[in-house]
């Protein structure tokens, strides 16, 4: 195993039962497919990514960890003060000089005052309201310094409930990247949050699209110098309509 691990968080037992944990994995089961099997065991969060055979593990050599961009991003949201899970461990395991698996540990989320976005924007009309602004921002503050999330879409996003109060954090950062300032790469990811938001809201117009647009982008020119007219992206907003639906 080489990487990060916190040692006042887990101990050495723990990273190395890590070591195959994706081929018959413990506790909760949240996803098991041939590229990513994630799992809560007791009070972490598991998300493993085999290498695969053949090809497949050789150019994984040659690809940065996707839990060490995870770790990364990480330490930015903490400069910026956006809520996300603690990362625990960042690791990838190797066998004979070849990648096997990389990991990443996150603490679990406390499911007294945290709950998934998706859950909200179908019920509280106050809450949708805080994501789609706390939302903007946060992927403002991260495109003003040229980070593309990956997948910006309301299930990588949760609410906070604490003291009467709603706030918003993030997950999933392991398909981050960076972009030079002038990407149509944040646009695409703007269109990618509001198109998700108005699904689960079941608001699909072209009144819904321009008014969430609208005010998306108060939130986010708030934060972000980066200036977009919100017509232009009606296109990406259908597209990614139509995309979801043929899923």
């Amino acid at each position: 195993m080489r990487g990060y691990a916190d040692i006042s968080a887990v101990n050495a037992e723990t990273v190395s039962a890590l070591s195959g944990c994706w081929q018959n994995p413990s506790g909760t089961i949240c996803k098991q497919g041939s590229s990513t099997v994630a799992f809560i065991d007791g009070d972490i969060f598991v998300k493993c990514s085999p290498a695969g055979t053949g090809i497949k593990r050789l150019r994984r050599l040659f690809q940065k960890p996707r839990p060490f961009l995870a770790l990364e991003m990480n330490k930015v949201l903490k400069e910026l003060d956006i809520p996300t899970p603690e990362i625990i461990c960042a690791l990838r395991e190797f066998r004979c000089g070849l990648p096997v698996c990389d990991y990443l540990v996150t603490e679990v989320l406390d499911p007294q005052t945290t709950y998934s976005a998706n859950c909200y924007v179908m019920t509280s009309e106050a809450d949708r309201s805080t994501l789609l602004a706390e939302g903007a921002k946060i992927l403002g503050a991260l495109h003003e310094r040229n980070i593309i999330h990956g997948d910006a879409s309301t299930k990588n996003f949760y609410m906070i409930r604490e003291n009467g109060k709603s706030s918003v954090g993030v997950i999933d950062f392991d398909s981050s990247t960076r972009a030079s300032r002038f990407s149509y790469l944040f646009r695409k990811e703007t269109a990618r949050f509001i198109s998700s938001f108005l699904m689960g809201c079941g608001r699909e117009s072209d009144e819904d699209i321009t008014q969430t647009s609208r005010i998306f982008f108060e939130n986010y020119n708030a934060v972000c110098s980066k200036k977009y007219r919100p017509e232009a992206l009606k296109k990406y907003i259908t597209d990614f309509f139509a995309s979801t639906r043929r899923k």
